[in-house]
Parts: structure tokens; C-alpha cells; sequence
């Protein structure tokens, strides 16, 4: 892996740990990037990267659409949820559509739009006494 030969040339160099996960299509021979499973091995990249101590990496922008339409966006939306979830450190592919072939600015946007969205999602309730605001009621 680039992490060992990265050790190989400088032991103290800083690295990022990630994985892209994809399983191959039997019919087609391709290797589609927006299956759960792809989500899947990419969480456990996330806490391989947790256990082992090292930062981690993950790509939000995976999706099998070819333009930026309700396919990009709910993959995206699905991709960003889970590596947010997961805990990584570093997120790229923003803007990305059709498997990083491409990206779009408008994407860029709504991708940013949706990483606030999903950490405003994630940040817990506070039910202490004085959110309550017990002495008021």
C-alpha cells in the first residue's frame, strides 16, 4: 500500500488513511462506486483508520450518475451522511459526478449546502435543566 511505501521512504512522513470501496457488476464488468456496499467498506476504512490512530480520509463525491441530477444528489447525500457518520477527518470529491470523471460547480454548492445540513443532523440534543428551562414552566 502507498501507506508502507511512504514508511519506506520517510518513517515520519504524515499520512492519510483511506479506502475507495466498490464491488464489480457480474453483468456488466464495471465497477459501480454508489452501492451500499461501497459506503460499507468505506466506514470500515474510517475505523481501521480510528484504531490504527491515523487520520482518515473519505470521498463524498462517489456516484454513478452521469449529470448533476436527483441520482448524483441522492448518492452524494448518501455518501456524505455515512462518511460524516463515520467519522472521517478529510472529506473530498466535493463537487464530483459521474465516478470523479467530472465536476460541477453547481454540485459544489448544493455539496457544501449538504455537509452543513448533515452536521446540523448530527449534533446531539442538549436536554439539560437549563435548555429545559424548567424554572420557566
Amino acid at each position: 500500500s502507498s501507506m508502507v511505501l511512504s514508511y519506506l521512504v520517510n518513517p515520519k512522513a504524515p499520512v492519510i488513511y483511506g479506502a475507495i470501496g466498490t464491488v464489480g457488476n457480474m453483468k456488466t464488468g464495471g465497477a459501480p462506486v454508489a452501492p451500499p456496499e461501497s459506503k460499507i467498506i468505506e466506514a470500515a476504512s474510517i475505523a481501521l483508520a480510528r484504531y490504527y490512530k491515523l487520520p482518515s480520509r473519505a470521498n463524498m463525491g462517489y456516484n454513478d450518475a452521469y449529470t448533476c441530477d436527483f441520482e448524483c444528489g441522492a448518492e452524494s447525500a448518501l455518501q456524505a451522511y455515512n462518511v460524516i457518520r463515520s467519522g472521517a477527518n478529510m472529506i473530498t470529491g466535493i463537487g464530483d459526478v459521474s465516478s470523479i470523471a467530472c465536476s460541477s460547480k453547481e454540485k459544489v454548492i448544493l455539496d457544501v449546502e449538504l455537509i452543513g445540513y448533515i452536521n446540523r443532523i448530527m449534533k446531539p440534543l442538549n436536554f439539560s435543566r437549563e435548555k429545559a428551562a424548567v424554572s420557566l414552566i
